[in-house]
């Protein structure tokens, strides 16, 4: 979260579960081509694996979005989308 009025830009990640169906998952998802330039278009967001490493700080996706530049904590909002059909 943060307190700018107009943030540079938004982060996301998502959890790959058994329980991710692939016929359903948006392809764009894992569409890291051109600086995931798809994602940013269709949803506006960048989406990483939340266990894929961050390489500079060698933090998962899930960890790293959680700290600020200083490395302080903050925080994040969870969707849970439940089941879809």
């Amino acid at each position: 979260m943060t307190t700018k009025a107009d943030p540079n830009d938004v982060d996301g990640c998502w959890e790959w579960t058994e329980v991710v169906n692939l016929d359903l998952l948006d392809p764009v998802l894992l569409d890291f081509a051109q600086a995931r330039q798809a994602m940013r278009e269709k949803y506006g967001v960048d989406f990483f694996l939340a266990t894929w490493i961050e390489a500079g700080s060698g933090l998962t996706f899930l960890d790293f979005f959680q700290r600020n530049r200083a490395d302080d904590p903050k925080g994040i909002v969870q969707i849970d989308l439940g089941e879809t059909s």
